[in-house]
Formats: C-alpha cells, structure tokens, sequence
C-alpha cells in the first residue's frame, strides 16, 4: 500500500485519477499499465522498449540510443531498478577494470510484478470504496460548526 500513497503523493490527484481513467478504457494499452502501476513517465517507459530490444546495454549506449543525457538515462535506471523492472550488472573488462550493463528483467517477472501491484490497488480501492460513506459523514459533520 505504502507504494501507491507515494505515487498518488508524488503526482497531481488529477494524474492518478486519468492514469486509473486509462486503464478503464477497452483500448487501455500497456503504456497505460506500465504508467498507472508504476508510474512511469514517457521516458522511462521507452528506456523500457530500448532494453528490450537491445538485451544488455551501458550507460553511455543507452545515453546514446535515446539522445539523453548520462545523468538522466542514470536517473531512469534507477527508478526501473527500484521497481523490480530492470536490474544492473557488473562485468570484468579483460584489460582491466569493469563496466556496468544494463537488463530487463524477464517479462514473467515483470508481469507478475504487475499482478502484485494490481491487487494492492484492488484492495485499498476496496478500503476506500468501504469506508466512504462513514468518511463522507465524519467529514461533514466536522466542517458544521454550531452558532
């Protein structure tokens, strides 16, 4: 639960409210998906399809593929590291010295990810939906103020 108070925290209430509007659309897509559970932004979400297609890939190439900076293809990462979505290698160079490379997890994983956030949000819509009219009640009740 914690996870959805951050993204409806860290976004407007007006973008959570479209991003789940999306997803009840019959053409909802997994760019709706990917940015509703996870709350992508466009340039996350395509460092997703970079990786995929590439398999592995630096920070310097990724940088290059996309025409970002390092910095912001570094932020990007990370936030799809943190998610469970890609992950980060350390690999040895026969010259010495090491790089790092960069993957996608398996699609299965990645999904079942999905799945997991999925129920999270079922079950506290569920809470919320439970509890609104008490809270519709408590909240008008304490705006009332006697004369």
């Amino acid at each position: 639960m914690q996870y959805f108070k951050t993204i409806l925290c860290a976004d407007s209430p007006g973008r959570a409210m479209l991003q789940l509007y999306n997803l009840s659309r019959k053409e909802a897509s997994c760019s709706d998906l990917l940015s509703c559970v996870f709350g992508l932004k466009d340039f996350e979400e395509s460092l997703i399809y970079v990786l995929a297609r590439e398999g592995r890939a630096t920070l310097d190439s990724l940088a290059s593929l996309t025409g970002r900076d390092r910095s912001t293809v570094h932020r990007a990462l990370s936030k799809l590291m943190s998610l469970g979505i890609c992950y980060r290698e350390t690999v040895t160079l026969r010259e010495g010295g090491y790089m790092h490379e960069y993957a996608l997890l398996d699609v299965e994983s990645i999904s079942s990810g999905i799945r997991g956030r999925v129920e999270e949000l079922k079950r506290s819509l569920d809470r919320l939906a439970s509890n609104f009219e008490e809270d519709i009640r408590r909240r008008t009740l304490s705006r009332i103020t006697p004369d």
